[in-house]
């Protein structure tokens, strides 16, 4: 029987609706421009109009003080619509606190609340505006792991581009599908995606997004185990945005090469790389890029014994990212932090933190931060004697990773699942996808990885009394 306090709250709520619904519909629109302008008056007054998303060179977001009930103002103003105001000042108003809010949520870790503002904003505008809020939205969705939705929506914002003739914005979606097409693993799109967005931004003189599209495919280049290519295709994005003045752009270039050096067992030429892009970041004023620089920098610490700093450094970016309110990097920073705690036998402690960064991964939505951090948590489970337990998470993970299409992610996570096995007596199972996996990250060029998941292989095996794998 429900309690006196729910029905009270239960009936009150009818009681409210039923009010409601008695206003007349211009009178509704009333009460909803009304509260509009007094909570727009109480945050400082009206936001600045932002520009139009298919304006050539947009500026970036500046905030403002409407921006964290930037939800509540467009509600009020679709409401007072919605009941019939033929206010213009409105009718302006809806799109503007729409972009604003998909904006807001976007930097303040909220990808549900973005993706559902950037479609609202698609619906409400027209043109090449709508496909890049389309787009936007799609870029949300791939980032929170949704690559069939992502893919839906790319594809209907590359169909109103090519309608009007925009090849810029036509050329921005090809980079995101490309990008999509490399994560879901079907790898004989993304070069010919890739070259059609570089022919269109040469073709426009657009440097920095020439930049962005030879970046990627240097990603790519690398993960197909075809280094000098994406090597070079680095060189190339990094010359274009020194030459169109691009800081920010520079630090991410040379982070990511610093990944490739270390993947590729260059450790000097890796630490070199992370200094110059610590130094463009920091002259940039790029705080969330020097988190992420900092904390790529403690794993090739943590891969070459040197546990202290690698600690010292991820305690600093992990101080950055809740700066600068990163929550998706702060994550992953906690998961090499526990990592880390379990390389130097501090179980307990490392259980601790990987379990707070599930939280933080769960919170922001994105999926595929969740399956890598559940896999160090099942490597943890395995190391710790838990081998039934650690089976459990590393099937969670991979199913993440399964669903989300995300293949490139997983080899290295099939291997240590396949070490599992092991310890639970299956055998011949795990050989067959230890061997295949292993064969996909030596296929990647990936060294330093493979040279990690042998290791553990041939102690895991020797400790189970089998012949290693790789025999």
């Amino acid at each position: 029987m429900p309690s006196a306090e729910i029905a009270y709250l239960f009936r009150h709520a009818l009681l409210r609706d039923a009010a409601y619904e008695l206003q007349m519909p211009a009178d509704r629109a009333k009460l909803h421009a009304l509260a509009f302008h007094l909570i727009e008056q109480a945050f400082g007054g009206p936001a600045p109009s932002t520009p139009s998303l298919d304006t050539p060179d947009r500026p970036g977001f500046v905030s403002h003080s409407t921006d964290s009930v930037a939800a509540e103002l467009a509600d009020h103003v679709r409401l007072a619509l919605a009941a019939g105001s033929a206010d213009p000042e409105l009718a302006e108003a809806y799109p503007r606190y729409l972009h604003r809010l998909a904006e807001y949520a976007g930097k303040t870790y909220q990808p549900a609340v973005a993706g559902a503002a950037w479609e609202q904003l698609a619906a409400a505008t027209q043109g090449p505006a709508r496909g890049e809020a389309l787009r936007m939205a799609g870029s949300v969705q791939h980032r929170i792991g949704a690559t069939a939705r992502a893919e839906e929506l790319f594809l209907q914002a590359l169909e109103i581009q090519r309608l009007h003739g925009q090849r810029r914005l036509e050329g921005a979606v090809h980079q995101s599908l490309a990008m999509l097409y490399f994560e879901t693993g079907r790898l004989s799109l993304v070069e010919p995606t890739l070259a059609t967005a570089i022919d269109i931004f040469a073709e426009l003189g657009h440097r920095r997004n020439r930049g962005i599209c030879l970046g990627t495919l240097a990603v790519y280049c690398k993960h197909t185990g075809r280094i000098p290519e994406s090597e070079r295709y680095y060189a190339e994005a990094l010359q274009l945005y020194r030459e169109c003045g691009d800081e920010i752009g520079q630090g991410i270039v040379l982070g990511n090469l610093a990944v490739l050096y270390r993947h590729t067992g260059r450790i000097e030429q890796a630490l070199e790389a992370y200094g110059q892009a610590l130094e463009v970041t920091r002259r940039a004023g790029d705080r969330q890029g020097e988190g992420i620089n900092l904390a790529n920098l403690a794993v090739l610490h943590m891969e070459s014994g040197r546990s202290a700093a690698a600690e010292e450094l991820l305690a600093h970016a992990l101080r950055i990212h809740r700066e600068t309110g990163n929550g998706r990097a702060e994550g992953v920073a906690m998961a090499f932090l526990g990592g880390l705690l379990h390389d130097t036998s501090r179980s307990d402690e490392a259980e601790r933190i990987l379990h707070m960064a599930l939280r933080v991964n769960r919170e922001g939505g994105i999926r595929i931060d969740e399956a890598k951090t559940l896999a160090h948590l099942a490597n943890l489970q395995l190391d710790t004697g838990r081998a039934a337990q650690a089976r459990d998470t590393f099937q969670r993970a991979l199913a993440i990773l399964d669903q989300a299409a995300s293949r490139h992610n997983a080899a290295g996570h099939v291997c240590d699942y396949a070490l599992c096995l092991l310890a639970l007596g299956e055998g011949a199972t795990a050989r067959e996808l230890w061997r295949n996996n292993a064969r996909l990250i030596e296929q990647a060029g990936d060294t330093v990885l493979l040279g990690q998941k042998t290791l553990r292989m041939r102690n895991a095996c020797a400790a189970a009394g089998v012949p290693p794998f790789d025999g």
